[in-house]
């Protein structure tokens, strides 16, 4: 007995000494690591991985990581220099709304007329046309799907290939369940109301699965507010709670209702008298790690009462710089709505992520089992409708995942043919609409190699960082671990960022890590039912990174916050004209004005016109020579009769 106890003490003893030693051991690998990367490392492990930070001897060199971008930058590139063709995917109606505008815009980035176009028809069958093209030499998927639509349709088209990183395709898996949809961005705005404090997202609730969390908050503090109603599709309607609850006596609001109520804004921004609304334009081109620009135009859309529904007045609508411009001459705190503004969208897309993962991972199961598919070749243009109180503080409205771009007024006629007295601002519109998709082509298809300064940027932040780079053997004392995907991920952001044109980051930036508490809480909350077994996030992995890279590429660029204006220059402040020039000094002024004919600035031009014999050699008569007459004939019916050049 004495034995065995005897025995039974020492091996309990043993455990728990090599229990111990263990923790010592990670004890010292975590603390004491950071001095052991001064060691030599062998041949075989510098082959094997780039280690870039503080702890690095400088002797090591940065060969490999120099080599890994090179290469990943050559895989990206590929098939950018040659000729670039389309596929489209998308119902028949979209198609004719928006198709000719993007047409257009596609010509002028350098991209093939012909398209390979599929059509999903009202019946479920798909009509293709491919124009005697190859089906699969694309480098650009279109997918102009209404809200209403499957999605799925337009996914099932290329998620089965194997894309190579130079074929971009025009729809984010996820959005629609998201942003989209007034239900998706109703329950993303409920995720930020708990987190974000004072400016937090007015209340929404989605019906009737909230039904009575809405009827204790009207029954309660928010007995004072109006509401708006808002079905799934179609025109919202705006209620007092009185109103609200006179209805739900009356069985004229019932439970079955499918929608969502959102809290009125009060207070809202009025031009003139009118209340308005602001469209602006947002280009994702990845949703995780997030990566979004705003067009730095948009459009003000004035609106009538609320006996009217506040409908859109079509004869009065404004640019966003005018807007802007008006503001500032009231001493409004202009840049200061911007940042908000900002802020706000930012907001948004980091709460949509997670329920957009969800989606991605439950639409991408198969009969094995649910398989995650991140699309790293994936974007999208989306409009988004803000509001602003007198305080320019915004309220996101909506998201249109496929935003109109419709030529305004392009042969369209009005009664008995006549234009209307705005179609000047329509065609404006048109322009700014084609404006935004050139310049999304460009950022998304931008060709500048930015491995040699992407290295250099990764070495400044390794001053503060412990960075690890590939393969997967990465170090304990790694601040981060960066995949091939990661590095693909800053490559792209370096090179987008070389062709932004009138659109503007907001995410990520040199200043984004003030997201970062936002970006900590949202990894806490409860994940829905989609997305529980999918939270790997990668906006959190790479976010202080980024920003540390952002202040290195951005340390000599201009400030932020600046806007551009949709402009024409006049001779004449009123109309547009011609002028003739006479011999000798000439002098013009040359008018600045808006796309609603306000005068911007002036400048005046001199021109000094030479007479014809003025600085020309004397005639040579010993040299051969062509006499020249033109011939033109006058009659009643024709003022000018063109003659015929006679040449003897």
């Amino acid at each position: 007995m004495r034995a065995a106890r005897v025995g039974a003490v020492s091996i309990r003893d043993l455990l728990v000494i090599a229990t111990t030693f263990s923790l010592l051991s990670l004890f010292l690998t975590y603390h004491l690591g950071f001095h052991a990367t001064r060691l030599r490392l062998n041949a075989a492990a510098e082959a094997e991985v780039a280690v870039v930070g503080p702890a690095r001897d400088a002797s090591l060199p940065l060969g490999d990581l120099r080599l890994i971008l090179k290469k990943l930058e050559e895989e990206q590139l590929e098939r950018r220099s040659g000729a670039m063709e389309v596929k489209l995917h998308g119902q028949l109606s979209t198609l004719r709304r928006d198709l000719p505008l993007y047409s257009r815009a596609l010509r002028r980035a350098g991209f093939r007329s012909q398209s390979n176009i599929s059509i999903l028809q009202k019946n479920g069958n798909i009509t293709r046309s491919s124009d005697g093209i190859d089906t699969e030499a694309w480098c650009l998927f279109l997918c102009m799907m209404p809200l209403e639509s499957d999605e799925d349709s337009c996914l099932n088209e290329v998620i089965p290939l194997s894309l190579i990183p130079s074929q971009k395709i025009g729809r984010i898996p996820g959005i629609r369940r998201a942003l989209w949809s007034r239900d998706g961005l109703c329950l993303t705005r409920v995720r930020l109301r708990s987190l974000l404090e004072p400016l937090r997202p007015k209340p929404c609730y989605v019906l009737p699965g909230q039904y009575e969390d809405l009827l204790t908050a009207a029954d309660g503090p928010r007995f004072n507010t109006s509401w708006v109603l808002k079905p799934l599709a179609g025109r919202p309607d705006l209620l007092t709670t009185m109103e609200f609850f006179s209805r739900v006596r009356r069985k004229e609001f019932s439970e079955s209702f499918e929608g969502i109520v959102e809290e009125y804004i009060p207070n809202q921004l009025r031009i003139f008298g009118y209340p308005v609304s602001v469209q602006c334009y947002l280009l994702i081109t990845s949703l995780e790690p997030l990566r979004v620009y705003v067009y730095s135009e948009g459009l003000v859309f004035f609106r009538q009462e609320k006996e009217k529904g506040y409908r859109k007045i079509l004869s009065k609508s404004w640019f966003l710089s005018q807007l802007w411009r008006h503001l500032s001459k009231t001493s409004s705190p202009v840049r200061l709505a911007i940042e908000r503004t900002d802020e706000a969208l930012v907001h948004i897309l980091l709460a949509a992520q997670d329920a957009a993962k969800g989606f991605v991972e439950r639409t991408s199961s198969t009969a094995q089992g649910k398989r995650r598919f991140r699309c790293w070749n994936c974007f999208q243009l989306l409009a988004v409708e803000l509001v602003y109180n007198t305080s320019l503080h915004p309220e996101v409205l909506e998201f249109d995942g496929q935003p109109s771009m419709r030529e305004s007024w392009r042969g369209e006629a009005v009664g008995s043919g006549a234009r209307p007295p705005w179609h000047h601002a329509s065609n404006a519109m048109s322009s700014l609409k084609a404006a935004v998709l050139l310049e999304m082509l460009k950022i998304l298809f931008a060709s500048n190699r930015v491995h040699e300064d992407t290295l250099a940027a990764l070495q400044s932040a390794a001053e503060d960082m412990n960075i690890g780079i590939a393969g997967g053997n990465c170090k304990a004392w790694h601040t981060i671990c960066l995949s091939m995907d990661d590095l693909r991920f800053i490559l792209d952001t370096q090179r987008e960022s070389m062709h932004l044109n009138d659109f503007r980051r907001i995410y990520p930036t040199s200043n984004s890590e003030r997201y970062s508490n936002l970006i900590s809480d949202l990894q806490i909350l409860p994940a829905d039912d989609y997305s529980r077994n999918a939270r790997q996030y990668l906006t959190p992995k790479l976010h202080v990174l980024l920003s540390r890279l952002e202040a290195t590429f951005r340390a000599q660029e201009v400030p932020e916050y600046e806007y551009s204006y949709l402009t024409e220059t006049r001779l004449n402040s009123t109309r547009s004209v011609n002028t003739t020039l006479g011999v000798g000094a000439n002098r013009l002024p040359v008018h600045v004005v808006d796309a609603i004919g306000s005068v911007i600035n002036t400048y005046v031009l001199t021109i000094r016109r030479k007479n014809a014999s003025e600085g020309e050699e004397p005639l040579n008569t010993t040299l051969r020579h062509t006499v020249c007459s033109l011939r033109q004939k006058y009659s009643h019916s024709k003022a000018f009769n063109s003659g015929a050049d006679l040449c003897s």
